[in-house]
């Protein structure tokens, strides 16, 4: 109880949530780069999401997340779920016990999806 509030109250663990958060924000963003696939990762503070297609408007972007509960949404889920990796739709959030292991986890798995996705057209501009 008391030990926890203490720890919470230096703002530290916040502060490693929202590392992690940004690093997986970047990575994606990366990732999708270097693979030539349209899409974003974006969020604030401790959280991420992802849309695939070609990149909203940034006042549009809450409605295309919105269209990844559709297909693409749920394809990408699968196929992280298959690599041990669970978002929440198309998108999450980290704690402060997601270190730089998770971030590189998580990343490797992307990118597989991204691939395997891309490769079976189920991108939307991919």
């Amino acid at each position: 109880g008391i030990a926890t509030l203490r720890e919470v109250a230096t703002g530290e663990p916040i502060e490693r949530a929202d590392a992690a958060a940004e690093a997986l924000r970047t990575g994606m963003n990366e990732i999708l780069k270097r693979l030539g696939i349209p899409g974003i990762a974006y969020g604030d503070s401790s959280t991420f999401h992802v849309y695939l297609g070609p990149e909203p408007p940034e006042e549009k972007r809450d409605a295309a997340l919105e269209s990844m509960r559709g297909p693409v949404g749920r394809d990408l889920r699968a196929s992280l779920l298959s690599r041990g990796i669970d978002f929440f739709r198309a998108g999450g959030m980290t704690s402060s016990t997601h270190g730089d292991a998770e971030v590189e986890q998580t990343l490797t798995a992307f990118e597989a999806s991204i691939k395997e996705l891309a490769a079976a057209k189920r991108i939307p501009g991919a």
